[in-house]
């Protein structure tokens, strides 16, 4: 039978990664990067089997978009 797609891949949504994320007002550049790479040892396309990796690439396309907004305001 194929392989069943993990669960956190289904979760696609901008919202869904932002609430998997956590991010707030307490994070720092430092702790946003951890964020980053642990969310990618779970979700980036390379790390997971071919027929997941559409959904793997929004997941990281999701995360790095909120990630990278949360550290331009903190260098406002």
């Amino acid at each position: 039978p194929p392989e069943a797609m993990p669960a956190h891949l289904t979760r696609t949504s901008l919202a869904d990664v932002s609430e998997e994320l956590a991010i707030d007002q307490n994070d720092t550049i430092e702790s946003l990067g951890e964020k980053r790479r642990s969310f990618a040892r779970l979700n980036h396309p390379d790390m997971v089997s071919v027929p997941f990796r559409d959904n793997a690439t929004k997941r990281m396309t999701a995360a790095n978009l909120l990630i990278d907004q949360a550290i331009r305001l903190l260098s406002i």
